[in-house]
């Protein structure tokens, strides 16, 4: 498992993009569907998978992959993560597992379903509370309504309490421990080149080269597809001033939330501290909690509680014996929250343990839990109403121009019938959206996803509520070369200049290989030769921030093969090449310091690694059909 551990240790990019594939899947684009087309991607164990079920999953994923990455997420992206399989092979691991708990009785109540959802932050209002509006709006807008929500939401849950089962019997050795210990924190000492394209400046691509870049690269010049689109954005802000708030709504709005209002607990004190080191030995703690005993007693049989304060505390804060608070329970440590909370005024306690040492309390005052009168909340109701009402207000709006505009042209009548201000767009692309809306991207993925002429659903976009037509496409198209004949030269000469930079390098690290000493090399063909430890695998030197390939390559040298088989990629198109001079094994007393933290991740690794097997061979032992009508076309 280790030596697997260690080849995989570097591919942190395709983990983190196939962990947020997982997800977007999960949450929104997997599970059970009411309804059912007779089309068939594949059938697991009697269970059908709809053609309507993976293409809405392979969409979300799709969706969810470009929100996240941006700019970064291209063509070539869904090629190599194979979101086609990844959507499918979801679905499939989905159906088994939710088959599995079935068949071992584990269940989700619906009440466990309902926390879980009104937990969501997506869903909750400003205030932290569950926004059912909200929850139907999120869900319209991820193509999404409550009952597939809601089984997909179930299945999540299951999914986590099988995986829960499966990790509880993980264990992790000392001796694996130990040997990823010496593993990860060995040390080397390198020598290396650089040799970058700068060097290079005086090369410039030919006519004749930047037509052969130009060919081979013409897909990287097409333009992004473009679109115009027109909206109609409802804002709440302009609805405020038709609101009126009655003396009823106030006095509901107050019943209602009256949690919104309540005040907490409080108490005010004064202290004794004792101190005690946090090292303080086993008889040095006893001694200091006998101490505070001592005068406790004195505070207890009448004696002033600021002058033994002033006599006795070592508190360095400020004032000795002075009023604290008042503070909530929550404004408290800990230890000393449970003893205040317990005590009537007046009372002292009993000595209290913190990491600052022994504390003798005394209540001076107490304030329980109360809600506000509504008097002194008014204003705030009012608004809080207000800013609900303008809300509803301009949802209710949209959708009664929603409901009442189809297609064509009919967005154009009713908001001139209505004197809405209906806004076209310049062309914009997927990437950067329109200007002027407030979350351009978030209405570029609505608008592309619409047919031309087509409405959308009523969209929340940055607060506002949104209609949105698409009115004109513009598609990709390949230019001329005179057309981008400036970016092409750049891109040639660049690929020039690195190529000169790797030839550069493949020399030196054959002369290197032959003669063995790079410094002396260096010197004899004028490329300057450094050394740099490094200090163990996970953590990069400054010389190579930007390059862990070099770092990687490192650690597999030996003292019987110091140099590389090839000279080592960097970023920027630099090139370099390496020979190992020392390598060193971690000290073995940083193991125990270590420990706990190695154990922690490798027995994470452990249950992932179980439960990809688990789940591998539940698919192995299914029945499982995919539709060959499905795999001829491609998928999605």
């Amino acid at each position: 498992m280790l030596s697997a551990m260690r080849q995989n240790a570097g591919s942190w990019i395709i983990k983190i993009l196939l962990g947020i594939i997982v997800v977007a899947f999960i949450f929104m684009g997997a599970g059970s569907f009411s309804a059912r087309r007779a089309a068939m991607v594949a059938k697991v164990n009697g269970e059908l998978i709809s053609i309507n079920e993976y293409q809405a999953a392979y969409d979300r994923m799709i969706q969810d992959l470009h929100r996240r990455l941006g700019d970064q997420f291209n063509d070539e992206m869904i090629k190599t993560l194979d979101i086609e399989k990844q959507a499918l092979d979801r679905l499939i691991e989905t159906a088994i597992l939710r088959q599995t708990a079935e068949k071992e009785g584990i269940r989700v109540s619906k009440k466990e379903l309902a926390a879980s959802i009104v937990g969501m932050d997506a869903f909750q209002d400003g205030n932290g509370a569950f926004d059912h509006q909200r929850y139907k709006m999120v869900l319209s807008q991820n193509r999404l309504n409550p009952a597939s929500f809601e089984a997909m939401q179930r299945d999540a849950l299951l999914h986590g309490k099988l995986n829960s089962l499966l990790a509880g019997g993980v264990k992790v050795s000392d001796e694996e421990a130990r040997e990823w210990y010496l593993w990860e924190n060995a040390s080397v000492t390198i020598d290396y080149a650089e040799f970058t394209p700068d060097a290079f400046k005086d090369l410039q691509a030919s006519d004749e080269e930047l037509k052969k870049y130009f060919d081979e690269h013409k897909e990287g010049y097409k333009t992004e597809p473009q679109i115009k689109a027109r909206y109609l954005a409802f804002d709440p802000s302009a609805y405020l001033t038709k609101i009126e708030v009655s003396e009823d709504e106030i006095r509901q709005y107050y019943t209602d939330s009256e949690d919104e209002f309540r005040t907490p607990e409080t108490v005010t004190t004064r202290q004794i501290l004792l101190h005690l080191p946090l090292e303080a030995d086993p008889d040095t703690v006893e001694k200091r909690r006998t101490e505070a005993f001592a005068v406790i007693q004195e505070a207890r049989s009448g004696k002033d509680f600021v002058e033994l304060a002033r006599q006795y505390s070592e508190d360095p804060s400020g004032e000795k014996g002075r009023l604290m608070g008042p503070f909530t329970r929550d404004e408290m440590v800990k230890p000393l929250a449970e003893a205040a909370f317990e005590l009537e005024v007046g009372e002292i306690s009993d000595p209290v343990r913190t990491l600052e040492g022994w504390h003798i309390l005394k209540i001076e005052g107490y304030e329980p839990s109360a809600v506000k009168p509504i008097e002194q909340v008014r204003d705030q109701i009012v608004q809080r109403v207000s800013e609900q009402k303008a809300k509803d207000m301009a949802y209710e709006e949209a959708t009664a121009l929603y409901d009442i505009s189809y297609t064509g042209e009919d967005l154009v009548k009713n908001a001139a019938d209505r004197k809405l201000e209906l806004i076209t767009t310049d062309w914009f692309a997927r990437s950067n959206g329109p200007a002027g809306v407030p979350d351009s991207s978030a209405f570029a993925a609505i608008a592309f996803d619409l047919p031309l002429m087509d409405i959308s659903d009523v969209a929340q976009i940055g607060g506002a509520y949104y209609l949105i037509q698409t009115i004109e496409e513009q598609p990709s198209h390949l230019p001329e070369l005179e057309a981008v004949k400036e970016q092409v030269m750049a891109g040639a000469t660049k690929e020039k200049r690195e190529k000169a930079a790797e030839d550069a390098a493949k020399r030196f690290l054959e002369k290197a290989r032959a003669g063995g000493d790079m410094t002396i090399l260096g010197q004899q063909e004028g490329v300057e030769v450094r050394s740099v430890l490094l200090e163990n695998r996970s953590r990069r030197s400054p010389e190579f921030e930007d390059d862990g390939a070099v770092s990687a390559e490192a650690f597999t040298l030996s003292l019987q093969d110091r140099f590389p088989k090839e000279v080592i990629k960097g970023k920027g198109g630099r090139y370099y090449v390496i020979a190992l001079k020392e390598k060193r094994l971690p000290p073995a007393e940083g193991y125990m310091m270590a420990k706990n933290s190695i154990v922690s991740r490798l027995k994470r690794q452990k249950q992932m690694d179980l439960y990809q097997a688990w789940l591998a061979g539940l698919r192995k032992n299914s029945d499982i059909t995919i539709s060959k009508r499905f795999m001829d076309e491609g998928g999605a």
